[in-house]
């Protein structure tokens, strides 16, 4: 990993504790009895969400690839292994994102009747025909 930027850990607390009072805000809309759950998630997501931003600035500096010297001869480039792990953090956030959005209550249909288009339009008064 780059030495470019390694934050302090009370810098990265800070940082995450402000992600995870962001996240709050936005799931405020849970209700009650789904908070309790959704807390980890929230605190696991704005950890992740500063992580990641950290690997970005890494791979910024140091690019997609590295270069490596195995030996006398033999030397290459390879994938930067800080791309293989802002991937699979990146999936872990999506899962946990995804998961705390199926906690918000349902918003309300905008047809409110079965759900059919066809009764939608049947229910509608007729215009009067000129």
């Amino acid at each position: 990993m780059s030495d470019l930027f390694i934050p302090n850990d009370n810098e990265k607390q800070a940082r995450v504790a402000q992600e995870i009072e962001r996240l709050r805000t936005l799931f405020k809309e849970l209700p009650e009895d789904r908070k309790t759950l959704a807390e980890k998630a929230i605190n696991r997501a704005a950890w992740l969400t500063v992580s990641l931003e950290d690997l970005e600035f890494c791979i910024d500096g140091d690019g997609y690839v590295t270069e490596y010297q195995n030996g006398e001869n033999q030397w290459g480039t390879k994938k930067n292994p800080d791309v293989e792990t802002h991937l699979s953090m990146s999936q872990r956030f999506t899962q946990i994102m995804d998961y705390l959005n199926k906690m918000l209550p349902d918003k309300q249909p905008i047809i409110n009747d079965k759900g059919s288009v066809k009764e939608f339009i049947r229910g509608r008064p007729k215009l009067p025909v000129k």
